[in-house]
């Protein structure tokens, strides 16, 4: 069974009680926050939904993962101020990827995905010195995370397919953060084998899927903190030792201490949050969607007439202390269901969706 099939057909199967949070044994964190003001949006027309975004530093450039279950989707350039909306990876025009394989951070892939594999989805983006590279989780003809070279001596971002890395059978990714050390994490979210059985379990709120880590010299391992119910976005500090987990089925997130294994920390979230992006001022920062089972469902059919839209909440979160803050507000029901919101240096913030038309957002 393809992801996209999987994914239809779990609409036959959800009458399900709506998710409760998860339980730990880690503090709690929140917010006494007050609501804030209804915002304004900006839509922005795109090629594809937009699920997860990121910034070049520097440049005034978001790169942004057009994604498709199963295949179809494309890496996209969009100019913070032109809105302009360019796509990078596969080459519109057929000519084919642009190839200079890294033999040593990734020794174990030579070749590049087809472009009819194409299926970004999670992304992460890394600097270190002269060098921009782009990781994006992609599924397709295989599971893996295909990495980029990022050009950005042009008007316009070029991409280099340098490596990938292949993830463990039996897994499926979602969100992918790397740290200092090239150590990289990859949500992995739900059985891939039992697509139907697994969305049922994330809405009744049992723990599935985990986080993995890979590094060159071991490979693949799982990370600390054990299951989640429905492992999404994921971020961790520059030095590896604090990993946060957006935990989509659970309505929180958690912190973990890498050293000790352990949850340190759980904040629960009014809705279920997606990706996790880190803001200039030093923060995590997320949206998400807020759907009952039975809305969940509707929304699976991949038929955007059925699948209510609801506003959405961008919420800052503190690193050190998991507090959260409402930030922003969307009351309207043109967008979609909110999956990124990524604070830009400019200020605002761009937000990606899932579910929902072809488009992008800006939030001033």
């Amino acid at each position: 069974m393809t992801i996209r099939r999987g994914i239809c057909a779990v609409a036959l199967v959800l009458s399900v009680a709506a998710c409760a949070p998860a339980t730990t044994g880690a503090a709690e964190a929140g917010t006494a926050e007050p609501e804030p003001a209804a915002a304004t949006l900006e839509l922005v027309p795109s090629p594809a939904t937009m699920e997860d975004l990121v910034e070049i530093p520097g440049r005034g450039t978001i790169l942004a993962s057009g994604f498709s279950p199963s295949a179809g989707g494309a890496l996209h350039a969009i100019g913070i101020d032109s809105r302009r909306i360019q796509q990078l990876w596969p080459a519109p025009d057929g000519a084919p990827a642009r190839v200079a394989h890294d033999a040593e951070s990734f020794p174990g892939c030579a070749l590049p995905p087809a472009a009819a594999d194409a299926s970004p989805h999670g992304l992460a983006l890394t600097s270190a010195g002269e060098r921009t590279r782009l990781y994006a989780v992609n599924h397709g003809s295989r599971e893996a995370i295909e990495v980029f070279d990022v050009d950005t001596a042009g008007e316009q971002p070029r991409l280099t397919w340098v490596g990938c890395v292949e993830l463990p059978e039996g897994t499926y990714g979602n969100g992918v953060a790397v740290d200092d050390e090239a150590r990289v994490y990859v949500s992995n979210f739900i059985d891939p084998a039992d697509v139907q059985g697994s969305f049922a379990r994330i809405l009744r709120g049992e723990p599935i899927g985990d986080v993995r880590t890979w590094t060159r010299d071991s490979g693949w391992s799982t990370a600390a903190g054990g299951t989640y119910v429905g492992a999404n976005g994921v971020a961790v500090d520059a030095r590896g030792e604090q990993l946060f987990v957006a935990e989509w089925g659970g309505r929180s997130v958690r912190r973990v201490d890498l050293a000790t294994g352990e949850t340190t920390t759980t904040a629960e979230i009014p809705y279920m949050p997606d990706n996790l992006r880190w803001g200039p001022d030093g923060a995590l920062y997320t949206t998400g969607q807020d759907l009952t089972p039975d809305q969940f469902a509707s929304c699976l059919t991949l038929d955007v007439t059925v699948c209510p839209y609801e506003g959405f909440e961008v919420t800052r979160i503190s690193p050190n202390t998991l507090e959260l803050a409402a930030v922003r507000r969307y009351d309207g029901t043109d967008f979609g269901h909110a999956a990124t919101a990524l604070p830009t240096a400019a200020g605002g913030f761009w937000i990606g969706n899932v579910f929902g038309p072809p488009q992008v957002a800006f939030m001033p």
